[in-house]
């Protein structure tokens, strides 16, 4: 709960600081995958197809044994393939 008073602007100063530093330390393919969802959400298939490849190009690359991405659960790929396919379903792409 926010303070009151002289506080307040302190207190909104930092959350957003908080929020904003919480966004820049995410993962990159967290980030690569929000444009992606971005552009399925409008339809734009040269888009998502770019950024599909990109982060199959950041998993690669920065998913061996000593990267900083540990990742062990990465079905969200395969998600993204699936609304990936959805789209030229719905354009009639194939």
């Amino acid at each position: 709960m926010p303070p009151d008073g002289s506080h307040s602007k302190l207190w909104a100063y930092l959350q957003l600081r908080k929020f904003a530093l919480d966004k820049f330390n995410r993962r990159l393919s967290d980030r690569i995958i929000d444009a992606f969802d971005h552009a399925c959400s409008s339809e734009d298939l040269e888009v998502a197809e770019g950024l599909f490849r990109v982060l199959e190009l950041v998993l690669t690359r920065h998913g061996e044994n000593d990267s900083a991405d540990k990742r062990k659960n990465i079905a969200f790929v395969l998600e993204a393939a699936d609304k990936l396919q959805l789209i030229r379903e719905v354009k009639d792409i194939g």
